[in-house]
């Protein structure tokens, strides 16, 4: 069957439109892209709703759709907050600004030659140009906005079911302690670029009352202090290894930073993601602020409390909790368990192409760090971060010319451990880019807030080496492919052993013309894991694990407002103990747009089946705006699902969302409290928005 399907869409590719044409990308189209990359960089640990760096991810994307940034009035810092855009591309829209003195349209990157077609479809998505006039400039008008959100499922999970007091009593762990919905309430104040300040707050599904509040308030260019944040704050300097507490991306040319360089400084926390996010105060100073030079100081000072799991055998605990749930007493019990102060600065010089720079940070814990690994399963935490003081110091470079680039890190912490980072980035012409990424952290690196390049989740215990090539064939046809061979040198989870990997892919996107894309996509990856090749052997060995994915994608717009998109998701799981699994994923979605009246609705529909969990398929669908828009589809259904979204009143905009999976082949969903006792479940999420 899947061979049938694969020829029919190629058959589609080739019987297409022959006029030439590039085609608008949308957000979602955009959304879409970034979240399919991440999920296959990370698809092995994805968590699903609950992950918290996916979430990170939306809520940064979201925030700078919502906020565009104003290309005639921006720095390189706010700039380089875009996942999709070089350093390289931020020095030359700067540089034309300052040239021309402003941008008085989109469509004047044109004359940016650094900035393809690509690049400034999604720079549409996130940025604007104000109407500036050199002696009198536009002030800017303020800004305010509150959103509020809630989910309601149409059933009940084994958590939320009523309950005597004697089975609440003999099993206190046994049930959820708040209603079953979610809920959280975004605001946010700006001033003139000048002044910011923002609220978020929100109720998990299971928890009694409001569980989590962060706040934030920013002033910037008050003389030498060229931004200063009091609350709830990240960090992100160099390229990660010691500060980037914010957000890692994937693998992909297409949708990630071409640098991936991190460099986006002190930014106000405006998500709801509750670990890895500094509260105090933080400021950056501009020491020598000139058109050639610039000296740059931060500093920052954190202090909060935060969640970790007490060890029974000593006044320690086991592990940090970051996942900021508390519904039940034992996730209650592990809530503000500690304190943490954090204290760290950074200096960086700039000149030209060359930058260089240096990050110091000392983290303090009140309680012990002690992860335990005195099981053979948990050997490989003993080189994880442990004690109460950790501290890390590293030094940052980079420098751009026209005929390459080179970016990289390299850090030591207070142990002595090392890492290091170094990407080189060649054009080969206008329309080719080479990327190489060499990166070695050893086995026992591991800082706080480190999150850089790399296999692993963990900046720790990798070597490894990225080969990565993106071109522009002719007006209709981009190419990306790369290559990323890692080895790990200690224990693992999973592996009892140093294991190796590979992970490769290939992607083809064909724009015949403006109303028409095709996608075709395959990745394979293969990484070595703990096996027992037979039942009568007690020890374990190394095998190779390896799936291979394709996706293939038609998208055909119908007049002014209709849009349909047609794909399809096939998955080949091999384990070398069991039989190859398979997964397949077919789904059809219509979208409808009015952009004079701002209303927009989505149709989906999805029929899926997959041997098993372990050969389960990702996809995205539209969803509300700061929600997670991937979903895993396991065993055998069908989902549907309608997204849309309208003005009810002047300035007040309702988004909603209705779903329903249906699973032929499963009686039950879920496990232990996420248990639904049914082959389906539905779910309704409301969205209310109003902006002044």
């Amino acid at each position: 069957m899947v061979r049938y399907i694969i020829c029919g869409v190629f058959l589609l590719m080739i019987h297409c439109f022959s006029a030439n044409g590039q085609q608008p990308l949308s957000f979602d189209d955009y959304m879409q892209g970034v979240c399919e990359e991440w999920i296959e960089n990370r698809g092995d640990e994805y968590e699903g709703e609950g992950d918290e760096s996916l979430q990170e991810l939306i809520d940064m994307l979201e925030e700078l759709h919502s906020n565009p940034i104003d290309l005639n009035t921006t720095d390189s810092e706010s700039l380089s907050r875009l996942p999709f855009i070089s350093e390289q591309q931020v020095s030359d829209i700067l540089a034309y600004v300052r040239r021309y003195g402003s941008i008085r349209s989109m469509g004047e990157l044109m004359a940016i030659r650094s900035i393809d077609y690509l690049t400034r479809m999604r720079l549409m998505l996130f940025t604007n140009v104000s109407r500036v006039d050199t002696y009198h400039p536009t002030t800017k008008r303020n800004h305010f906005e509150a959103m509020f959100r809630t989910d309601i499922p149409l059933y009940t999970k084994e958590g939320y079911r009523d309950k005597s007091s004697e089975e609440m009593k003999a099993h206190p762990n046994g049930y959820y302690q708040g209603y079953n919905s979610y809920n959280n309430l975004r605001l946010r104040f700006d001033h003139a670029d000048r002044f910011r300040a923002g609220l978020q707050m929100e109720h998990d599904a299971g928890e009694t009352g409001i569980d989590y509040i962060a706040a934030y308030a920013q002033l910037k260019n008050l003389g030498p202090v060229s931004k200063l944040i009091v609350g709830d704050y990240k960090v992100s300097r160099g390229m990660g290894l010691t500060l980037s507490n914010g957000l890692s991306f994937g693998k992909s040319m297409q949708f990630t930073n071409n640098s991936v360089y991190s460099n986006r400084g002190i930014t106000p926390h405006t998500g709801m993601s509750e670990g890895k996010r500094m509260r105090g105060i933080a400021a950056e100073l501009n020491l020598w602020n000139t058109f050639e030079r610039k000296i740059l100081l931060t500093a920052w000072a954190s202090y909060r409390k935060t969640d970790g799991t007490l060890r029974t055998d000593t006044n320690a605990i086991s592990s940090l909790k970051t996942d900021g749930l508390h519904r039940t007493n034992l996730e209650k019990s592990k809530k503000g368990n500690l304190s943490e102060t954090s204290l760290g600065g950074s200096i960086e010089y700039i000149q030209s192409g060359f930058r260089i720079g240096a990050n110091a940070t000392y983290t303090h814990l009140s309680i012990p760090l002690l992860p335990k690994s005195n099981t053979p399963s948990t050997e490989y935490r003993k080189t994880s971060l442990h004690g109460t003081d950790f501290s890390a110091f590293s030094a940052y470079y980079s420098y751009l010319s026209r005929q390459f680039s080179l970016t990289g890190e390299t850090a030591v912490t207070g142990i002595g451990s090392i890492a290091t980072v170094n990407q080189l980035t060649l054009p080969l012409n206008s329309y080719t880019n080479l990327r190489a990424i060499h990166r070695y952290y050893a086995k026992d690196y591991a800082t706080m807030y480190g999150r850089s390049f790399g296999e692993g989740s963990n900046t720790q215990n990798e070597h490894g080496l990225y080969l990565g090539l993106s071109t522009i064939l002719s007006s209709q046809v981009r190419v990306e492919a790369y290559a990323d061979g890692f080895y790990f040198p200690w224990k693992r989870y999973g592996a009892d052993a140093g294991s190796k990997g590979i992970d490769a892919l290939i992607r083809v996107d064909y724009t015949p013309n403006e109303r028409t894309s095709f996608i075709c996509k395959y990745k394979i990856k293969t990484k070595q894991a703990d096996c027992r090749l037979s039942e009568h052997i007690d020890t374990t060995s190394l095998c190779y694990f390896t799936n291979q994915t394709i996706r293939l994608q038609w998208k055909q717009q119908v007049g002014n407002h209709f849009t349909f998109k047609t794909s399809a998701n096939m998955l080949f799981a091999f384990d070398p103990t069991a039989d190859m699994e398979h997964g397949l994923l077919l789904s059809e979605q219509v979208g409808w747009t009015d952009i004079q009246k701002k209303r927009k609705l989505n149709l989906l529909f999805a029929w899926f089946n997959t041997d098993s969990y372990a050969s389960r398929l990702y996809d995205y669908e539209p969803t509300l705006p700061y929600a997670m828009g991937m979903s895993a589809y396991a065993w055998h259904g069908i989902r549907t699902c309608i997204t849309g979204s309208t003005p009810i009143m002047r300035n007040i905009f309702l988004s909603f969302r209705a779903s329903s999976t249906i699973y032929f082949n499963r009686d039950t969903i879920g496990t232990a409290l996420e248990l639904i006792d049914a082959n389906h479940k539905e779910d309704i999420q409301v969205c209310l928005s109003w902006k002044l």
